[in-house]
């Protein structure tokens, strides 16, 4: 396909403050255009804009009519949209297709104005379909969600704002759906319905789902895109990008999973935009049996089963397979097997096809393969060449795609691993054909148990909620203890020589009105499936026991080959007709094992004998799972002191408190999306390390834990104290971090001894939920290893801008850069943090024609420099000397301007004011600097200070963890504040010198952070970090009812005296001390500053 490329690119940010700002709608517009232009032949595009203002719903429905429609059958269209995504109640003559009786719909910039309506769903499939008469290739992408789920997640803690708006309940009229175009179908007495088209959807998340922006103002969907693109070869095919981007996708975030739906025929495996592609699809035998067309392939051959989602498959006659005979949809989709509707052909019973899918199936389970190239050429070719192409597996060589797994291929032979532990699953002595068969074999297994994991009826019209199921714990007097969650974690502790087990059992009940068929599968960790129980189940309000194997109790086993945890699920099948299909049983892989297929066992950690081949079900059906942890209790807080780990934890003896102790894994290698026990996830992102105290590779012991605590009021008065040796590197330190099922908080004041030994102090208990079934509290402790860089400590650097908005620093030539320069720049940091962050803000920072800061200058500078135990004065002086070594000094005939956050302005005000810096520097523009003195400057405060930041740095911007984390460490260790601290206290003789020098005769700007009008909703959570953490009494103590940055007062910031000339200028902004530069307050007004006037430029005070 050689035709043009007509793009429709839509990306809103100015939405009104009642639907919600974003930031990086924009920048995802204007990064696919650069894609289309850098990618295709000029001559071939023609690409229309519509940003903000000009992104109104007629404005976009005109231009799917006035340019998309100029399309024809060569060509392509491309229709891109960034914004908010919403639910609208929708016109009642729609419940017929919806019963939810909601729109989903793009909300255009003047949407939700009086008589506004968002471009709902119905009316996007009218204009598709206009578009679709001339048959171009269509693709629609979005990057917005409709209804995520207001459950907290990694992504909430690691990722910026989320693309979703407000739902709207007032009913919508049918007149008002795209120029009455259903409501002219009513009055033409024709059946209504929503008019079909064949194209692709590109989504950026499914339908419960959030779709999430990166802290650098881009969408994670469509930055990931992109980046997938400009990595892969021109020639991609949809499904191939459909995987790579669902791999990188939930490497970036960890509950946002892209979708990519196909319609009305549209081939799945066709190239991206037409691009020319090869792709061989394994075909499906078809035939009518019991009244209806069936396909062997279900669910667990990567059929999605959401509800308005149909696989289209494309049929070929038995006899004649080469000849396409038409094409067939899903109605309903089984594990194994699914009914079909034949779309466009009539046939008679007896006749068979052949069928290929054609649109896009569940994601297949990515491998990620490593080592020689040759070997791993073998593999891939080994994999295409499987006569089975649907066994959902898809090798990757990118490392930082997404994976679960890595295989590595050596001389040696192939070696399957956790790729987050490093855990060995299987291997093979040499690389033979044999031996190549073999793994894809396992791989093969892994997959499929991967898929009965997640297995699960989307579009059941059952009603879940009328079968219970419940695991109970049979107690030692042999009462019941029933466990209403559905994760379940039970401790295994020791008995004299032996560890005990835990009995149990699983009841369940049939509310409906008709018998059901249950089927109860254990799905081990060493990817055994094995079926338990399967029985034919008359209605019942009364719950009764299953009998898995026969047995009415379950016994749940910790070998002690298992280490220290192991996690059982069992997930039980309901189905409207007995389960009378296989293939779905296996037996678990023997971890470790080097090329020696297994025999069939049992099913692992459970008493029960040989297993049978387990069973799926047809037509109506639905899964409900129980996930069971045990956990080996290895101790108890008592007066003596505990020892685990080897001697790598040591939990001092207490008098008072009293608690169970024992290790667990945070990682397992696959992610638990949603419940927010997988924020780990968020901060290994940002560098951070979690602890590992196991002493074998592969074995996890991640996270220590305290349960059935009993007295922890006792803290207050007598800490708890934990002792972890573990090596350190200079400039490395651990956190103790722990998760109360809404925020990260620091659980302890970490100190750093002579000897090696990492002292943590608990003082208090933060309230966590806990599934276990104890009387007393619950503490989850995760240790997380970070380190403070050091690598551009008093250094000039100067900046390049990307055109992607990324940047990269240059150390060399900057006498040179300087030189060439007319208008320059220079960024200096805080107490916290470094330059990279106000590095980012200025591309991201743009005023009202869309220019950013960055660009305003010719050069852009950085001074990154040792902030904590370097006097400020001796670092000014350092400043001076590096810019007059760059040709910045007294005779320069350029201007230059400084930017400084926090702490950086007082260096540049002692540069300016002691150091003959006002006749070198043309502007200062202060944000959040102490100008008067800090609460950092006295030590108590310091420390309440510096641990909220960690806190609040942690749950809201994890990259600035690492210099909040080293203050917490020297605030500990010492008895008063660092030296670069001290002179902070607005009593110090530094401050009381700087504040008492002439005046300097150069324009200051002063931009003060205040919280208390705080309405992000980042806001909500700042404030409830506050309460937790017990710092709202001394920010009271600290700041009365005056205004703050949670760092420094706003009359301090704002303390250089008005009689100064220039006087000068002062802003306000809702913000905090950590956000300046990425909040949209913060941004807004580095936007709105004037630069001072110089050799003809824009340099101007404001």
């Amino acid at each position: 396909m050689a035709g043009n490329i007509y793009a429709l690119l839509v990306g809103i940010n100015d939405y009104s403050p009642a639907v919600g700002k974003l930031a990086g709608c924009v920048n995802d517009v204007d990064h696919f255009r650069g894609y289309l232009t850098d990618n295709f032949e000029k001559a071939r595009l023609r690409i229309e804009v519509l940003k903000d203002a000009e992104a109104t719903r007629p404005n976009i429905i005109e231009q799917f009519r006035s340019h998309l429609s100029k399309a024809k059958a060569e060509d392509v269209v491309v229709f891109q949209y960034c914004g908010h995504g919403a639910r609208w109640k929708s016109a009642k003559a729609f419940e017929q297709f919806y019963p939810d009786g909601m729109d989903e719909g793009l909300v255009c910039y003047d949407s939700r104005s009086p008589g506004g309506f968002d471009l709902a769903d119905k009316e996007l499939a009218v204009l598709l379909s206009e578009l679709a008469k001339n048959e171009p290739h269509i693709a629609v992408i979005l990057d917005s969600c409709h209804s995520g789920s207001s459950t907290r997640c990694a992504d909430d803690f690691a990722l910026g704002k989320c693309r979703q708006t407000h739902q709207v309940f007032d009913e919508r009229p049918l007149d008002s759906y795209v120029d009455g175009y259903y409501t002219a179908v009513e009055k033409n007495g024709e059946r209504l319905e929503i008019p079909p088209s064949q194209h692709i959807l590109l989504a950026a998340c499914q339908r419960i789902q959030k779709a999430f922006e990166t802290r650098e103002h881009s969408g994670v969907f469509t930055s990931t895109l992109l980046d997938v693109l400009h990595k892969s070869k021109s020639d991609l095919a949809y499904a191939d990008l459909f995987m790579r981007c669902r791999a990188m996708v939930n490497k970036r975030a960890d509950n946002q999973d892209p979708q990519f739906e196909t319609f009305y025929g549209f081939n799945a495996y066709s190239g991206f935009l037409g691009s020319e592609t090869i792709r061989r699809a394994r075909r499906y035998s078809v035939y009518f049996d019991d009244d209806s067309w069936m396909v062997d392939c279900g669910a667990l051959h990567g059929l999605p089963t959401e509800p308005d989602v149909t696989t289209e498959l494309t049929l070929y006659r038995e006899k004649s397979p080469s000849l396409r005979a038409g094409r067939a949809v899903t109605t309903q989709v089984g594990a194994q097997k699914s009914q079909l509707d034949l779309a466009d052909l009539k046939s008679d019973e007896e006749t068979r096809y052949l069928a290929e899918v054609t649109s896009l199936p569940v994601p297949p389970l990515p491998v990620l393969l490593e080592g020689e190239a040759k070997k791993s050429a073998s593999l891939q070719e080994s994999l295409s060449e499987s006569e089975d192409q649907s066994i959902g597996i898809s090798f990757l060589t990118a490392s930082d795609q997404g994976t679960a797994y890595a295989l590595n291929a050596a001389d040696d032979g192939l070696r399957l691993q956790w790729r987050e532990t490093g855990k060995l699953i299987q291997g093979t002595i040499g690389t033979s054909i044999a031996a190549t068969e073999y793994m894809i074999g396992i791989l093969k297994r892994i997959a499929d148990w991967e898929r009965a994991v997640k297995l699960q009826n989307q579009s059941t019209k059952m009603n879940r909620d009328d079968v219970q199921f419940q695991f109970s714990e049979v107690l030692d007097d042999d009462s019941l203890h029933p466990y209403d969650s559905n994760e379940i974690t039970l401790d295994i502790r020791e008995q004299g020589e032996n560890w005990s087990e835990v009995q149990g059992k699983f009841t369940a009940n049939n509310r409906t009105a008709q018998p059901l068929h249950f089927v109860l599968v254990h799905l081990s960790d060493d990817f055994g499936i094995t079926m338990l129980y399967k029985e034919r189940v008359e209605p019942t309000k009364e719950s009764f026991t299953l009998t898995p194997m026969g047995e009415s109790v379950v016994n749940l086993l910790l070998n002690e080959t298992d280490g220290d945890e192991v996690t059982h699920t069992f997930k039980l099948i309901v189905s409207t007709e007995e389960v009378d299909d296989f293939l779905l049983g296996q037996d678990g892989l023997e971890i470790g094992k080097i090329f020696n297929p297994r025999g069939t066992r049992a099913a692992k950690g459970l008493s029960f004998g040989k297993s049978r081949r387990k069973l799926i079900h047809k037509n109506e059906w639905f899964t409900k799972d129980l996930r069971i942890r045990l956990i080996r209790q290895l101790d108890r807080v008592s007066a003596k002191e505990t020892t685990l780990a080897g001697g790598k934890i040591k939990i001092k003896g207490h008098s008072s408190l009293k608690a169970a102790v024992s290790l667990s894994g945070a990682k397992s290698g696959t992610r638990d999306s949603g419940n927010g026990a997988d924020f780990y996830w968020a901060l290994e992102r940002q560098g951070m390390d979690l602890l590992n105290f196991a002493g074998t590779r592969g074995d996890v012991q991640n996270v220590l834990e305290l349960t059935d605590i009993q007295n922890p009021e006792a803290l207050q008065d007598h800490p708890l104290e934990i002792a972890l040796k573990v090596d350190l590197a200079d400039n490395e330190f651990i956190l103790p971090l722990v998760f109360d099922g809404e925020d990260i908080l620091l659980a302890g004041d970490p100190q750093h001894a002579d000897d090696g030994t990492t002292h943590i102090t608990i003082s208090g208990i933060p309230e966590c939920r806990d599934n276990r079934r104890s009387l007393g509290s619950a503490l989850k402790l995760y240790f997380f290893k970070t380190y403070l860089k050091r690598d551009n400590v008093n250094r000039l650097c100067w900046i390049e801008y990307k055109p992607d908005g990324s940047f990269e620093r240059h150390r060399s030539d900057i006498a040179e850069k300087v030189a060439a320069a007319q208008n320059v720049l220079l960024l200096i940091h805080g107490i916290i943090g470094d330059t990279d962050g106000i590095a980012q803000g200025l591309s991201l920072a743009k005023d009202a024609d869309g220019k950013n800061v960055s660009e305003k200058f010719d050069l852009v500078l950085t001074y990154d420099y040792e902030n904590l135990s370097t006097p400020i004065l001796d670092t000014a002086v350092k400043l001076k000397q590096q810019l007059a070594s760059v040709g910045l000094d007294v005779n320069k005939d350029k201007g230059l301007t400084l930017l400084v956050h926090s702490m950086g302005g007082l260096v540049a005000r002692w540069f300016i004011e002691r150091e003959g810096g006002n006749q070198v520097v043309d502007h200062l523009v202060m944000f959040g600097t102490p100008n008067v003195g800090s609460p950092f400057g006295l030590v108590d405060l310091a420390r309440k200070l510096s641990s909220m930041l960690t806190t609040l740095a942690i749950a809201t911007f994890p990259g600035f963890t690492p210099f909040c984390g080293a203050l917490v460490y020297l605030l500990n260790r010492s008895k008063k504040v660092t030296p670069t601290l001290e002179q902070m206290n607005p009593t110090s003789d530094f401050i009381t010198t700087l504040n008492s020098s002439p005046d300097p005769g150069v324009p200051y700007t002063i931009v003060a952070g205040d919280i208390r009008d705080y309405q992000d909703s980042a806001d909500q959570i700042m404030a409830r970090l506050v309460a937790k953490v017990g710092t709202g009494i001394a920010f009271d103590a600290l700041y009365h009812n005056d205004g703050h940055d949670i760092a420094v007062s706003d009359d301090s910031i704002r303390g250089i005296a008005d009689d100064r000339i220039p006087a000068p200028t002062k802003h306000n902004v809702v913000c905090h001390h950590l956000n300046y530069f990425i909040s949209e307050a913060g941004l807004k007004t580095l936007a709105e500053i004037q630069w001072s006037r110089i050799g003809g430029r824009t340099f101007d005070e404001r």
